[in-house]
């Protein structure tokens, strides 16, 4: 239960009282790639992230689990290869869009081996193994996900069905422009699209119906810095997600040993506040607070 609660709460650190220049630039690449239905963005700055002291310091410990899955479905180095990263969810499927110095010559080989297999479909080429599939739509460009879903992104772009919806154009215009890691969603927390053990999702469950919409960036420098906003459907659902948090955090500090000074300090970070339906989490957590945690728990190291 302990653990659960220390995951909880580190889902749960959505925010900070950073002051920064606002508006979430995505590679220009990216926007004609999303479908226009997409009700949820998750980014990662690759390139940006790797010159921090933070991530310099500790990248062997650290698994991007969703990061790891791009790689298995293209046969691309997500801290070599690539540079950005864009995973579009639309409630039932996401896709994943890379940017980064790779080619489809440069991973052909190891797919083929690995038994993809290639076909064309319309102008573009398609790499499958089972269900799951990769486009590269140019040199240093390229899709990832069910191969359904991209047969329909490229019948879309045929349409000019694509682009990312205004709702979370909205959301990334008012994000910290120094964040390398972002979410945005117009439909609340879809448990169901994020790599996380049945445990805490189910410990999530309990509010999860009562939130309707998230903005929450990430910045690696030195430490861990995040910002965002829980909108929820009401200001009683805000209070509901305010307390649960609360009590979260409380019943966490209760039951660490006096010996786990640490997540003292961790649980201390963090400070909930509720303004009418909106709940905001404000918290910055140092270098050494990040290492200690990893060392204490390797299950950390993996959201997955």
């Amino acid at each position: 239960m302990r653990q659960v609660l220390i995951l909880s709460a580190l889902l749960m650190l959505l925010g900070c009282a950073r002051k920064s220049e606002t508006g979430i630039v995505v590679d220009h690449a990216f926007p004609s790639l999303v479908p226009s239905d997409t009700t949820l963005l998750a980014g990662f700055r690759l390139d940006q992230v790797k010159t921090t002291p933070l991530y310099r310091k500790y990248a062997s410990q650290i698994n991007l689990a969703q990061l790891n899955e791009f790689s298995r479905r293209t046969g691309l180095d997500p801290l070599h290869d690539i540079g950005s990263v864009l995973i579009a969810y639309d409630g039932a499927k996401s896709i994943a869009i890379a940017s980064g110095h790779f080619s489809l010559d440069q991973v052909m080989p190891k797919l083929q081996g690995a038994g993809a297999s290639r076909t064309t479909y319309k102008k573009y080429t398609l790499i499958a193994s089972g269900s799951d599939a990769a486009v590269f739509v140019n040199p240093g460009l390229a899709v990832a996900g069910p191969e359904s879903a991209l047969r329909s992104l490229i019948d879309s772009r045929d349409h000019s069905d694509t682009g990312i919806p205004q709702e979370l154009e909205t959301r990334l215009r008012s994000l910290p422009k120094d964040d390398q890691i972002f979410v945005v969603s117009s439909t609340g927390i879809p448990l169901s699209a994020f790599p996380s053990r049945s445990d805490v999702q189910s410990s999530l469950s309990n509010i999860i119906g009562f939130i309707n919409g998230l903005t929450a960036g990430l910045a690696v420098d030195e430490g861990v810095h995040l910002s965002a906003e829980i909108d929820c459907i009401s200001d009683a659902g805000a209070k509901r997600v305010n307390d649960a948090l609360r009590g979260a955090i409380g019943l966490a500090r209760l039951t660490t040993k006096d010996n786990e000074l640490d997540l003292l300090r961790l649980y201390d970070s963090v400070h909930v506040e509720q303004q009418q339906s909106v709940v905001r989490v404000h918290a910055d957590v140092a270098a050494d607070l990040i290492g200690k945690l990893l060392e204490v728990f390797p299950q950390l190291r993996s959201l997955k």
